[in-house]
């Protein structure tokens, strides 16, 4: 535990420097947390055999997608029908020709987790872009969620929450959220938005909250599928890239269809 909070506070001093930093420092962090990001669900299925050539060109299509349109100030797919295109062609067609090394099964989970990882950090982008507090206020509710569910889970925590994850409690997920919920609406009417409605700003700011708990609850199936326990061992006491962002990734999502009520 004192290493997972070691870890955590060096990981939030970095977050804090980079926020007051010109945005190209925030543009190259994001690009080292995607690459480590891609690099762990590409290794995570032991079924597969991807060569690294083409890890390195899913990760090029990661790239390209992801750098895209950041500059938009509403959020737009930042990339074009054609890039997209020569992605999947350059994805699938070396299928045709080393079939022993490279199936069709192989081709489609480096397409879509190349397609997802983009996506979700172009979407990141955009929104630090757009409004840095708006990201600040995510990644709050994503802390606030994770942390007092862990701590709520060992206090009063007693039963399972899901079969997904033994160690989860619906005690330490009702904390979570309750004490989410506090400081995220907190956050948003002091430093956002002090005219938005009170009652929507608490409802979207728990859906949000929920979204984390899913995040958190579907990256933890992934591993649980493929039988292991951390994404990698990059971050003391808290796993890989994958292990920390996943609550983040889901709130992102949510937020970007629920950013129209508020």
């Amino acid at each position: 535990m004192k290493l997972r909070i070691i870890s955590g506070a060096v990981m939030a001093a970095l977050l804090i420097v980079i926020y007051f930093c010109p945005p190209i420092v925030f543009d190259i962090a994001v690009g080292i947390i995607a690459a480590g990001a891609y690099f762990e669900l590409t290794k995570v299925r032991k079924d597969l055999t991807i060569p690294n050539l083409m890890k390195f060109v899913g990760f090029v299509f990661v790239v390209l997608i992801m750098y895209m349109n950041i500059d938009s100030i509403s959020y737009v797919f930042g990339i074009d029908y054609t890039s997209l295109s020569i992605g999947f062609i350059i994805m699938f067609l070396p299928t045709l020709f080393m079939p022993k090394k490279y199936n069709t099964k192989e081709a489609f989970y480096l397409a879509s987790t190349s397609l997802f990882l983009g996506v979700v950090f172009n979407l990141l982008m955009q929104t630090f872009n757009i409004n840095k507090l708006i990201l600040v206020w995510l990644i709050v509710i994503a802390c606030s969620t994770d942390i007092f569910a862990l701590f709520g889970g060992m206090l009063i925590g007693k039963h399972k929450l899901t079969p997904i994850s033994p160690k989860k409690t619906i005690e330490g997920s009702v904390t979570g959220l309750i004490v989410a919920v506090i400081i995220g609406s907190f956050f948003y009417l002091m430093f956002i938005n002090k005219e938005v409605s009170i009652p929507v700003i608490i409802i979207i700011t728990a859906l949000l909250s929920c979204a984390g708990q899913m995040g958190d609850l579907f990256f933890s199936l992934i591993k649980r599928e493929n039988e292991i326990k951390d994404y990698s061992h990059l971050i003391p006491g808290h796993g890989g890239i994958l292990d920390r962002i996943d609550s983040t990734v889901f709130i992102l999502l949510f937020y970007i269809v629920l950013s129209r009520f508020l």
